[in-house]
C-alpha cells in the first residue's frame, strides 16, 4: 500500500490539568422525564410560503383599503364606479350568452346542471378584473367601509357617501353597458327570450325573499373579495374570486349591481316591465340584503374576531352604565356581583384548570435535584422542554451548582454559605463562569476551610 508523505509532528495537547479532570467528572445529566410539549401560541412561527396573507393581515390590510377610498376625489371615485358598472355588465352578459342560450338543460329538465353552468362561466370575470384592475364596486365596499367604520377610522359621513356615490355610479354604468349590448345586438331575435324570462322571474319574488337572497349574494361576494385580498398573486386572486361567486350565481342570489344591468337589457329589450316594479320588487330590497350581508356578516363578523369591535362595544357599554346609574347604585351592585360569585364560584381553583399541563411540567422539572453524577461526559444532556439546551452559559451554571452541591455534600458543616471563605469563593467563580469562553472547563472550588473548632481544638475554643 502506497503511504503518503510524512508529516511534521505538530504541539502536542497540553496535559490536563487535576482541576480540569475534577471539573469534567461532575457532570449533571437531567433525566428526560417528559416528551416534548406543543408550542405556545406565541412560540409558534409560520413556517410555509406566504402565498397569501393572514386573517388578520387580511382583515388589517381591508381596513387600510376602507380608509384610503375616502381619501379619493370626486373624479377618481366617479370613473372607478363607472368601471365597476362595466366589468359586472361584461360578467352578466357573458351568463346570458353562455349559460342562459342552452335550452336543452334549461327547460328538458336539469335544473342543476343549468345553474351550475349560468354560475360557472361568466360572472366571476367581473370582479375578477376589479380585483386586479382597480374600480369602486358597491357592494364591496359594504365591507370596506363597515370595516373602517367600526374600527373608527373613518366618520359616518363617508359611509353614506361612498355608498351612495359608487350605487349610482355604478348604476351608470350598467346603463350603458345595457344600451350598447342591445345595439350590438348580442340578444336580437330568440336570444331576447332568456333575459325577458330572467327579469320577470327575478321580479316575481317577494320582498323578503329577494333580501334573504340579496344577503346570501353579498355574503359569498365579500368572501370572494376578501380571499383576492389574501393572495398574493393573480391566481390566487382568481381562484379566491372564483369558487364563491360562481356559488352565488349558481344558487340564484341577488346582485343589485348585476340587476342592474340585467334588468336594464330586460326593458330595453321590450319585457314591459315598468320602472315602479323594477325598484320596487328587485332593486331596493336587492340592495339592503347587499349592505347587511356585506356590512354585517362579513365586514362586522370579522371586525369581532380580528379587529376591535367587542372592545369598543364593552367600551362604550361601561360608558353609558356610569353616566346612567348612580355611584352608590353601582357600588351596591358590585358588592351584591362579589358575594354570589364568592358563594358559587370561590371554591373552584381557576388557575389550576386553566393551566396547560406542559406550563406544569415545565417548573416541576426544572426544580428537580440532581440525579446522577456521570464522569468523562463533556457535553451535558437537557430536559427536553429546555429550549436552550446547547447553551453553554447554562452548562455552566449547572457545574457550579453541582460543585456547590457536591461541597455541601462531603462538608457539611462548612458549606457554601457557612464560612466567609466559601462565600467569597463562589462570588469569585461566578463571574468567572460567566464570561469564561465556550468550550473552557472551570476547576472546581478548593475546599472549603475547617471549622474553627476543628483546626485550633476544643481548648481553643
Amino acid at each position: 500500500m502506497r503511504k503518503g508523505p510524512p508529516t511534521a509532528p505538530g504541539p502536542s495537547p497540553p496535559a490536563a490539568s487535576p482541576a480540569a479532570a475534577r471539573a469534567a467528572t461532575h457532570v449533571h445529566v437531567l433525566p428526560p422525564t417528559c416528551p416534548p410539549p406543543a408550542p405556545r401560541h406565541e412560540e409558534h412561527v409560520e413556517v410555509a410560503a406566504r402565498a397569501i396573507l393572514s386573517p388578520k393581515e387580511t382583515y388589517d390590510h381591508i381596513v387600510a383599503a376602507g380608509v384610503a377610498k375616502t381619501h379619493l376625489s370626486l373624479s377618481n371615485q366617479v370613473t372607478q364606479g363607472v368601471l365597476a358598472g362595466f366589468y359586472i355588465s361584461f360578467s352578466f352578459m357573458l351568463c346570458m350568452t353562455v349559460g342562459g342560450q342552452i335550452h336543452d338543460i334549461q327547460y328538458g329538465g336539469n335544473p342543476g346542471l343549468y345553474s351550475f353552468v349560468l354560475g360557472a362561466v361568466g360572472f366571476p370575470l367581473g370582479l375578477t378584473v376589479i380585483m386586479v384592475a382597480g374600480a369602486d364596486l358597491f357592494t364591496s365596499s359594504c365591507m370596506y367601509m363597515a370595516t373602517a367604520w367600526i374600527e373608527g377610522r373613518i366618520a359616518t359621513y363617508y359611509v353614506i357617501k361612498n355608498w351612495i356615490l359608487s350605487w349610482w355610479c355604478n348604476l351608470a354604468g350598467c346603463l350603458i353597458m345595457a344600451q350598447l349590448s342591445v345595439w350590438a345586438g348580442l340578444f336580437a331575435g330568440t336570444k331576447a327570450a332568456f333575459p325577458i324570462a330572467l327579469a320577470i322571474k327575478k321580479t316575481s319574488a317577494s320582498f323578503g325573499a329577494t333580501v334573504v337572497k340579496g344577503i346570501f349574494a353579498n355574503w359569498l361576494v365579500n368572501l370572494a373579495v376578501w380571499m383576492a385580498n389574501s393572495a398574493r398573486d393573480l391566481t390566487g386572486k382568481a381562484v379566491g374570486v372564483y369558487l364563491p361567486v360562481s356559488a352565488f350565481v349558481t344558487l340564484g342570489g341577488e346582485h343589485c349591481i348585476a340587476n342592474q344591468y340585467q334588468l336594464s337589457v330586460a326593458k330595453m329589450l321590450g319585457s314591459g316591465m315598468s320602472l315602479k316594479t323594477i325598484i320596487r320588487d328587485n332593486l331596493v330590497p336587492a340592495t339592503i340584503g347587499n349592505i347587511i350581508g356585506g356590512a354585517f356578516f362579513v365586514g362586522t363578523l370579522y371586525a369581532g374576531t380580528y379587529g376591535t369591535l367587542y372592545q369598543r362595544m364593552w367600551f362604550r357599554t361601561v360608558q353609558l352604565y356610569v353616566w346612567a346609574v348612580p355611584r352608590r347604585s353601582r357600588e351596591r351592585i358590585a358588592a351584591v356581583q362579589q358575594y354570589v360569585h364568592d358563594r358559587l364560584y370561590g371554591w373552584i381553583d381557576w388557575d389550576y384548570l386553566t393551566t396547560a399541563p406542559a406550563d406544569i411540567l415545565r417548573p416541576a422539572v426544572a426544580e428537580q435535584p440532581p440525579k446522577q453524577l456521570i464522569s468523562a461526559t463533556p457535553a451535558i444532556a437537557c430536559c427536553c422542554n429546555c429550549k436552550s439546551s446547547n447553551s453553554m452559559q447554562q452548562q455552566k451554571a449547572q457545574v457550579l451548582q453541582q460543585q456547590q452541591a457536591c461541597r455541601g455534600e462531603h462538608f457539611p458543616s462548612g458549606g457554601l454559605t457557612d464560612s466567609a471563605g466559601s462565600a467569597e469563593e463562589l462570588r469569585r467563580l461566578a463571574p468567572a463562569a460567566a464570561t469564561a469562553p465556550e468550550g473552557t472547563r472551570l476547576p472546581p472550588p478548593p475546599p472549603p476551610p475547617l471549622p474553627l473548632r476543628s483546626a485550633l481544638g476544643a481548648e481553643a475554643v
